[in-house]
């Protein structure tokens, strides 16, 4: 019984050295990101005039980046000292499980937008926000089943000679397949819109455009990340992989985040060329005409990310509606 015991408590030790691991890259990651383009985000983001975007900006980019730090390594949270209670375990795993739901959340709205400045057509973004909404509220179900149904944490003590404490989940819903499903499927659905339009546009074959970066190799780029963490994560989850799981877990937040403020920072940058900042015309780029409403310091960020098809006219602001 003994050999069992140390075995179990073994494994437990090296899921929780796996969470802390995991929890730490993915910060020093997100500092280290930010860090980079920090020069830039100062020149195009707090050197101008504050819109939509900027918001969007600075939940993706430090509110998402809080909340990771907030939440500590998967499975104990903050742990300083006394061991976590069972209350503090279920606390703890209830607002780990919702940050994801609360970092996607922006970068969906950012890719949406995108998505909406390439087609400037009603029914796309009708569509998209009824298909953001339907994927959200079904990840969120999907994430409160798992937690509400059976699922129940307590601590065990793991290293007596340290007083060393784990939170586990002592006992597991059945309900644990689809968590990450919706929000994968939204976000391949933004990702085929996005190439299927740059396509059509000639994005691909424009080697000399500024706007072949920001949108196609961008698009392409966050997908990808988005894709392999969040896959990672549903397969982990699923089939009770706790190791992979608390790794994944917030790589998954650290690329939600990166993404959707990397999509922004681009965009704005493109739109500003030579580090013009706020007094730049946003009225043309290279072969690519913008909306364009008054002055640069009024565009929206729908505008800033709003381009019109090779020799098509700009359409009437009338026709876009805000979301």
């Amino acid at each position: 019984m003994l050999e069992v015991v140390d075995r179990f408590n073994l494994g437990l030790i090296e899921r929780d050295q796996y969470a802390v691991y995991g929890w730490i890259s993915a910060l020093t990651w997100l500092f280290w990101s930010l860090l980079i383009s920090f020069d830039d985000e100062i020149t195009y983001v707090w050197k101008s005039k504050w819109t939509r975007c900027h918001l969007l900006y600075v939940y993706e980019r430090y509110v998402v980046l809080l909340m990771t730090l907030s939440m500590g390594p998967v499975w104990n949270g903050w742990k300083i000292g006394s061991p976590p209670s069972d209350l503090w375990c279920h606390i703890i795993g209830i607002y780990q499980s919702g940050i994801a739901l609360a970092a996607i959340l922006g970068t969906d709205i950012i890719l949406i937008l995108r998505v909406r400045a390439l087609y400037f057509s009603r029914k796309i973004t009708i569509f998209l926000i009824v298909a953001f909404v339907v994927q959200f509220v079904g990840g969120a179900v999907t994430a409160i089943l798992g937690l509400a149904q059976g699922r129940q944490f307590g601590r065990v003590l793991v290293i007596p000679e340290r007083g060393e404490y784990t939170c586990v989940s002592s006992e597991i819903s059945g309900f644990r397949i689809g968590n990450w499903i919706p929000s994968i499927a939204f976000e391949t659905l933004l990702f085929f819109l996005t190439l299927y339009q740059s396509i059509q546009q000639g994005f691909h074959k424009r080697k000399d455009s500024v706007w072949r970066v920001p949108i196609l190799i961008d698009g392409i780029t966050v997908y990808i990340l988005l894709f392999v963490t969040s896959a990672m994560c549903e397969v982990a989850w699923s089939r009770g992989m706790q190791e992979l799981i608390a790794v994944f877990y917030p790589w998954n937040i650290a690329v939600i985040s990166f993404s959707g403020s990397r999509l922004i920072l681009n965009m704005r940058k493109t739109a500003t060329p030579n580090g013009a900042g706020r007094d730049a015309p946003l009225t043309t780029v290279g072969d690519i005409e913008f909306y364009q409403m008054t002055t640069a310091d009024e565009l929206t960020c729908v505008d800033e990310m709003s381009v019109a098809p090779e020799r098509t006219p700009v359409r009437a602001e009338q026709d876009v509606i805000d979301v």
